[in-house]
């Protein structure tokens, strides 16, 4: 699979604020819904999983969430991106207790079940790299956070 074209400039929110994680749920999952890249049952798959096995990663200088939830809720895949002005607590991944205080969330909907352990650890690859993270940090536009982030896809696939 070419983790690349699941990025699209329309499933990136820059700035974007939120009371909590359940607003942020529902916000995103009306938009995917309209864009019929997921199906009604969407929303309360992606909480219930968060819940069972948090999405949180606190990396050196970022911290993020990547919810997703079981293939059979994806109509298309993708990948949404969310900045936020202000931050949202998800548990660490791993954990059950350790709070992740999540600057960027990054929806997964992935169609096919081992293609998602592979775009999981290519976003961590990618989230590790600190010229990665300084550019993400600088870039203040959709066009450039899709640019960033398919050549970072294209770069790890060589």
């Amino acid at each position: 699979m070419d983790y690349a074209e699941l990025f699209r400039e329309d499933l990136i929110q820059l700035n974007a604020v939120f009371r909590d994680r359940k607003e942020l749920f529902e916000t995103i999952y009306k938009e995917l819904l309209e864009k019929e890249l997921v199906k009604n049952t969407f929303l309360k798959a992606v909480e219930n999983r968060e819940e069972n096995y948090p999405t949180g990663l606190q990396f050196e200088n970022l911290s993020i969430a990547i919810p997703h939830t079981d293939v059979k809720h994806i109509e298309q895949p993708f990948v949404y991106i969310c900045t936020l002005e202000k931050t949202i607590p998800f548990i660490q991944m791993g954990t059950s207790d350790t709070l992740v205080e999540a600057e960027v969330i990054l929806v997964l909907g992935i169609k096919e079940p081992k293609e998602q352990v592979g775009m999981l650890s290519r976003l961590m690859e990618i989230f590790s790299n600190k010229e990665f993270i300084k550019a993400f940090k600088n870039t203040d536009s959709e066009s450039e956070i899709l640019a960033l982030f398919k050549k970072e896809m294209e770069r790890t696939v060589e």
